[in-house]
């Protein structure tokens, strides 16, 4: 899904993709990470989101990832992440 045009990734896009292990949607134009984006997908060990437009990370994005190890963002526009609430 890398070097599109997308402006979000929606949770439903990867409910079905319980066993992805890596993704890359990096070179689009994301602008925010949403909480539950990947929030079904436990075995996703590499997330690439580098050369986005990310601007907003939810707290509790990630949570749920726990197998998750590699974690690219860079050269995005990160100006807020939220404060995280149990």
């Amino acid at each position: 899904m890398a070097f599109n045009k997308f402006t979000k990734f929606e949770p439903t896009y990867f409910v079905h993709l319980t066993r992805l292990t890596w993704f890359n949607g990096s070179h689009n134009d994301i602008t925010e990470f949403k909480r539950g984006t990947f929030a079904r997908n436990g075995f996703l060990r590499v997330l690439h989101l580098t050369h986005n437009k990310i601007e907003k990370i939810d707290a509790s994005a990630f949570r749920g990832m726990r197998l998750l190890v590699r974690l690219y963002m860079n050269d995005n526009a990160i100006t807020e992440v939220s404060q995280y609430k149990s």
